[in-house]
């Protein structure tokens, strides 16, 4: 069987276009899986974050009275901005990127804040940044 250039041609092009199909598809996927990995980093280390400030406010429960510590809550975990803050005075409510997790913790009285907090055990309570 005899093949004229322009079928060699056409049929060169169209393999052409079906391998660069093909690898734009490779890269795409390679990219979503890429994406997805940094978003479970991103997603693991923000969990991780928040049970180290519920471990302060539980530490703080356990100790004796008078008991006070400063900590620092950094302005992004990840270089991801967030929101954390006390709700109900017996959860930790953190946000960041459209998720959301609560972490139990022991009655408090006031606010977690980007940057120093303030931690102290009264007879009756545990304060966050006392006024």
């Amino acid at each position: 069987m005899k093949y004229s250039k322009s079928q060699m041609a056409l049929e060169f092009v169209l393999l052409l276009g079906f391998l660069i199909i093909m690898m734009t598809v490779i890269i795409i996927l390679v990219f979503q899986v890429n994406r997805e990995k940094v978003e479970e980093k991103i997603d693991i280390k923000m969990r991780d974050f928040a049970i180290t400030v519920q471990n302060e406010i539980i530490y703080a429960s356990e100790m004796n009275l008078g008991y006070n510590r400063e900590f620092t809550l950094p302005d992004e975990v990840e270089n991801t901005a967030y929101n954390i803050s006390i709700l109900g005075n017996n959860q930790i409510y953190l946000i960041y990127n459209n998720r959301s997790y609560y972490y139990k913790i022991p009655e408090v009285n006031g606010d977690l804040r980007i940057g120093s907090n303030k931690i102290i055990k009264t007879e009756s309570q545990i304060i966050l940044n006392p006024g």
